[in-house]
This record gives C-alpha cells, structure tokens and sequence, in this order.
C-alpha cells in the first residue's frame, strides 16, 4: 500500500469557490490602465503569480520592458490586490464544501497538509484569516511571492515540502484546478490530483496528465483509500 505524508493544495479554486473574483479584479485594475484582455487570455494565465500574471498581460499589449511598463506593472498589481480585497469583503470568501472535513481527515491520519497560491503574502493572509484558517489548519503556507519562481516551477512545492520536513517526493501529492498545478506537480516528481472547481474543464486537465482527476477535494479521502494508496 502506498503512503503520503504531506498533501500540498492549491488555494483559490481548490480549497476555496472560485466566484469569478480574481478575474474581474483583473479586468478592472488594467482597464484602469487602457489595458483589455480577453476570458481567453486571463484562463491562460490561470494559477500563475499574480504579479507575474500582470507582467505577462502588460509586456504582451506592446508595453515593452521599461522603466515605464515597469512601473505601470506596479501600479496595476497595487489596483488589482485592492480591487480583489474589496471584492472579498463585499462577497466573502467561502471553502469548497467538506473541505475542512478533508484537512481534519488527514491530520487524523498523520498526514501534513500545505497550502500553496499565486497570491502574494498580503493577499493570502487576508483569505486565509476570513476563513479563520490562520492557525491549526495547514502545516505550511507558501506564496508564489517567496520563491524565485512561481508555477509551473516545483519551487513551492520543494519550500512547502521543506517546511514539512518531508524529504520524499513519492509520498507527496499535489491537488489543483489549473494545468499549472498539475505541471508544477509532475516538475516536481510528485503525484498530482486535479480538481473541477475551478475555471479549467477535464479535457484541458486532462492533457496534464494527473494521476486522478476528481470533481472536488471532497472525493480525496476516496481516492486515497483506493488500492493502492493509503
């Protein structure tokens, strides 16, 4: 039978609904900036770095690398975190039903859990205390802002895993709902579990890949008491 000690989560999407905000504070904050992008372009950019994100969508409308376009990929990243922060407090930020159950079955089983996001530190905390998930509830968290590159790098993964002090990467499994998650998992030799309930459907995850493809993080517990796994 297999073992896994650590579970590492996406957040946005994964562990918690995917409601449309993050996009709309991105469309906002460029338009602010005479910047349109299309549903297309923003699913694209899906689980990425949120700074990067802007970056990317700036340096592609034509801005080129200047002193200029960077200061105005600041200013844009300023508008969207204060766009998605008002948003969030305007129409809350709720968990993917029994995912809470989900976290308590694991730690049950003496099996870490990590949560790692595009986010930056700021906005992360933010969730994370509205869903009074500061403390008790992962093990470790781990913003794209804190290693040196974000999905579909495995560096989060590799900090999330130090962190846990697991040294193996066949007894971790990564859980997403972007195909960025799930390359940042196989880039990191780890086993990758994709979820539906956020923006990507299954032929687009599926072209990753994963080992599992499940309609939320409710069916987890089922998938790891399969033959086989735990």
């Amino acid at each position: 039978m297999r073992q896994f000690d650590l579970v590492v989560f996406d957040l946005g999407g994964t562990t918690i609904e995917d409601r449309g905000d993050v996009s709309k504070a991105f469309t906002a904050a460029l338009k602010s900036h005479r910047i349109d992008v299309t549903d297309s372009e923003l699913l694209g950019c899906r689980g990425r770095s949120k700074l990067d994100t802007v970056r990317f969508l700036v340096e592609k409308k034509s801005w080129g690398d200047t002193a200029s376009s960077r200061r105005t990929v600041g200013r844009i990243y300023e508008a969207f975190r204060e766009e998605l922060k008002n948003r969030f407090q305007e129409n809350g930020v709720s968990p993917i039903p029994d995912a809470e159950k989900v976290f308590s079955w694991l730690k049950g089983r003496k099996i870490k859990t990590a949560m790692t996001t595009g986010f930056d530190r700021h906005i992360a905390d933010f969730i994370l205390k509205k869903l009074s998930w500061q403390k008790n509830v992962f093990d470790a968290t781990v913003c794209g802002s804190e290693v040196s590159q974000g999905r579909p790098a495995p560096f989060m993964i590799f900090r999330a895993m130090e962190a846990c002090r697991t040294i193996d990467v066949h007894r971790v499994i990564k859980v997403g709902d972007t195909p960025v998650d799930i390359q940042a998992g196989t880039n990191a030799g780890v086993h990758t579990v994709a979820v539906l309930t956020g923006p990507h459907d299954e032929n687009s995850l599926r072209k990753e890949k994963p080992a599992h493809i499940i309609p939320s993080i409710a069916e987890l517990p089922d998938v790891l008491k399969g033959e086989g796994f735990l």
